[in-house]
């Protein structure tokens, strides 16, 4: 459990390190408000958001096919067929909470799964809160 719980830790800080570049990133490159249209300012940083969100899910998914592969840390249920689709699918439900998986993990994959859950959340409020922030105060 060490194992899983050392590549979690490393994922977790790879993702907040990431996602606070990202942010600091679009402080910087955002237009004011007052020369452009709120509703495409709000576009542009929900896609930029959207985008950064898709990289964190990426690197969690090779964490888990790198624990489930090389390090033999657990596994799935039968359903699942061991593609890149299927980690993928199954690192979006988990970073996202939902948590509506046709397969299961099994050993210290679950261990991991958790851990990514509750850094989805934390990672997906942080980019509401700054959403607002960003958005949210000089409407046109």
């Amino acid at each position: 459990m060490f194992i899983a719980i050392a590549l979690s830790f490393f994922l977790i800080v790879a993702v907040i390190g990431w996602h606070f570049w990202c942010i600091q990133g679009l402080y910087k490159i955002m237009p004011d408000n007052k020369d452009h249209s709120h509703f495409l300012r709000s576009v542009a940083v929900l896609l930029l958001l959207f985008a950064v969100h898709i990289v964190e899910i990426l690197w969690f998914t090779g964490g888990l096919y790198f624990a489930d592969v090389n390090l033999g840390l657990g596994g799935f249920s039968s359903k699942f067929d061991n593609t890149f689709q299927d980690y993928f699918y199954f690192s979006t439900v988990s970073y996202s909470t939902l948590g509506l998986s046709s397969f299961n993990p099994q050993g210290h994959l679950k261990v991991m799964t958790g851990l990514e859950s509750l850094t989805g959340f934390i990672m997906l409020t942080w980019s509401a809160t700054f959403f607002y922030s960003l958005t949210g105060k000089n409407k046109e």
